[in-house]
């Protein structure tokens, strides 16, 4: 039997043996909260629509054409040679930012033949984005746009994988 220390209580004693229990217990329910989050955050294979970064930025509001605006309006530029990459769970986009732009890029997409849905802004100037999560069976349709103004988006034409 451990003996105890001159002057100190057993109970105090029995007390400090037990903090490295507690402090194990809540490192270990910690991990556990922390799986739980990203279990539940990560996308599923058959998920419907895309799994895809949360926007780092407000999105804007305005809803985003499915043709290019540059020809109807002046000034608004819609981005150029937007091409698609089909990585089956992932799809690489890249464009040209149109010169003399300043507006921020704003990503939409969502399944073939389903409403497009704004999900990314990126800094002005961005020319390539990954989206992530995606269901390998499904085709997905993608538009690039500039946001110049609330009411003014210059948007690419949509380009969509192809899955057969």
């Amino acid at each position: 039997m451990p003996e105890r220390a001159q002057g100190v209580p057993k109970r105090e004693v029995e007390k400090g043996h037990r903090q490295p229990f507690i402090l194990a217990g809540v490192v270990v329910a910690g991990i556990a909260a922390a799986a739980a989050v990203v279990a539940i955050t990560l996308p599923r294979g058959d998920a419907k629509e895309p799994a895809v970064a949360k926007p780092s930025a407000p999105v804007a509001s305005a809803g985003v054409p499915s043709a290019p605006v540059g020809e109807k309006e002046p000034g608004v530029v819609a981005p150029a040679n937007v091409k698609l990459r089909d990585n089956r769970d992932s799809v690489s986009l890249s464009w040209g930012y149109p010169k003399g732009s300043e507006g921020p890029v704003l990503i939409s997409g969502g399944r073939t033949g389903q409403e497009r849905r704004a999900f990314q802004q990126l800094p002005a100037g961005t020319t390539e984005y990954i989206v992530y999560g995606l269901n390998e069976r499904n085709d997905y349709c993608f538009t690039v746009a500039v946001i110049y103004t609330v009411d003014k988006v210059g948007a690419s034409a949509p380009v969509c994988t192809d899955r057969g």
